[in-house]
């Protein structure tokens, strides 16, 4: 519901067109089934491996990438700068090592490893094929595995997956805004 009224709040305000409004209900509706069959199964099996924790909790950052994407785009265009704004599932662009690679079990700080190369791969073959593209909304925290399975970066995996993405980009600069209350007084 959340996900909705914030849809209809921007639409009403006339920050999103009517067409993203229809196409990013009908993706939340899509998502939401799948969630609940996803649930259904947990609640069948009596198990939740880490694959499907993982799988769902990723959902949220698409679902924000598409309304910010929609929300800039149609800010774009009442401003008539004739820019064009696209959205990134990173889970499509980020491939990190196949648990079943690593040794042992991970832990929740540890970090998942990039597969570069592969990655790289993807990051280029988007820019090719959306040359035109001025703005881009890229998921934070998700990815997948060399298998091709979703899964997730971990804690701090948003401002990890954005340090990931500007290595691919080559940036000369990368700024991380938080909103994380206190300050962390161990050595990273």
């Amino acid at each position: 519901d959340k996900h909705i009224q914030t849809v209809q709040t921007l639409a009403a305000a006339g920050d999103f067109s009517a067409e993203d409004a229809a196409a990013f209900q009908s993706t939340l509706e899509r998502d939401i089934e799948d969630i609940k069959d996803i649930l259904k199964a947990v609640s069948i099996t009596g198990t939740c491996p880490e694959t499907m924790k993982e799988l769902i909790t990723g959902y949220g950052e698409l679902w924000s990438a598409q309304l910010l994407r929609a929300l800039l785009r149609e800010r774009v265009h009442k401003a008539g700068e004739g820019r064009q704004v696209e959205w990134i599932d990173a889970r499509d662009i980020l491939t990190v090592q196949d648990p079943s690679s690593r040794s042992g079990s991970m832990s929740v700080h540890e970090r998942v490893l990039l597969d570069f190369p592969k990655s790289q791969k993807h990051m280029d073959k988007w820019m090719e094929t959306h040359p035109d593209v001025d703005i881009v909304v890229v998921t934070g925290y998700i990815c997948s595995t060399q298998s091709g399975t979703p899964t997730t970066l971990k804690r701090n995996g948003s401002d990890y997956s954005a340090s990931l993405l500007s290595a691919l980009l080559k940036a000369s600069k990368l700024v991380i805004w938080t909103d994380v209350d206190g300050v962390y007084t161990a050595d990273p």
